[in-house]
């Protein structure tokens, strides 16, 4: 279990920041921006231990969620008992914090980072995810960030943070919605396309009409021969 008592300690020499200024960031201001960096720097020193905890607790308390993370989990036949993939779990969870690294080092380019969470929803979007369990994380990160960060973790950082956790989760939200109305509409699309293939094409509609044509002119030059 994670805890104050880790190998890291808050006092420990902090790496210097780079400055930010006030047009750099519209989500976080710059006090904000600075409490979010340095704090990471604290926690990144057991990142691995974090995202562990995070996806375990998260299961532990989400259970109905296991069912989407099947490479993690596997269920016997008999549905009676369920596996939990150690290894599996353990990469998804560097995962999530090399991506919450990551935002953290695009705070200075909001829109770029913005665009990249716009796609990562996206790609949430194929594995079934809907946005109301990405914001289920955020209950346990913020534990995890209270017993790693200690007295750290004052209510100033806390806001910080949250705030930036829930333009993370807005902006993959985003991506998860529009895959979805593109999705949609391209069904929809292929409905109509479907049902076009079913009618007559008008080659075929002119074709009919050039032989009844036909017909007809015969036909009256028929009665005019035997008249």
């Amino acid at each position: 279990m994670m805890g104050c008592g880790l190998s890291f300690k808050s006092e420990k020499p902090k790496k210097k920041q780079k400055e930010v200024t006030s047009n750099t960031c519209a989500i976080l201001s710059d006090r904000q921006n600075l409490l979010v960096r340095e704090s990471w720097s604290i926690i990144q020193d057991e990142i691995l231990t974090i995202g562990v905890y995070i996806y375990y607790s998260f299961f532990q308390s989400e259970y109905d969620l296991r069912e989407y993370f099947s490479s993690i989990f596997q269920i016997n036949k008999e549905k009676t008992k369920m596996h939990m993939n150690q290894d599996k779990l353990e990469r998804h969870a560097m995962l999530l914090m090399e991506t919450l690294g990551f935002a953290v080092s695009k705070l200075d380019e909001i829109e770029d980072l913005r665009d990249f969470l716009n796609d990562l929803g996206g790609k949430h979007y194929w594995r079934k995810v809907k946005p109301y369990m990405i914001r289920r994380l955020w209950p346990i990160i913020d534990d995890s960030f209270r017993q790693v960060l200690c007295d750290v973790y004052t209510t100033e950082v806390r806001e910080a943070w949250q705030t930036f956790i829930e333009f993370i989760f807005d902006s993959m939200k985003e991506g998860i919605d529009a895959m979805s109305l593109a999705q949609t509409l391209s069904t929809e699309c292929q409905s109509i396309d479907d049902q076009n293939n079913d009618k007559p094409t008008l080659n075929h509609l002119e074709e009919n009409s050039d032989a009844e044509l036909t017909i007809s002119d015969e036909t009256v030059d028929t009665k005019l021969l035997n008249k």
